[in-house]
């Protein structure tokens, strides 16, 4: 899973990846802590799991 921000938009999309971390599906969220939560609600991730990684 991943979390992120385009420049051009103010919402967040959350990521579902499978296993060679190609995108299968998004959803998009207001702010960084709804898509955390719905990341939780759906499989448990906690905030503290999440890692933060530079821009590509």
């Amino acid at each position: 899973m991943r979390i992120v921000q385009y420049s051009s938009d103010t919402g967040y999309y959350l990521f579902y990846c499978d296993e060679s971390g190609a995108e299968m599906t998004d959803t998009y969220h207001d702010s960084v802590q709804e898509a955390m939560d719905q990341a939780e609600f759906e499989f448990g991730i906690t905030a503290a799991e999440w890692s933060e990684a530079e821009p590509s």
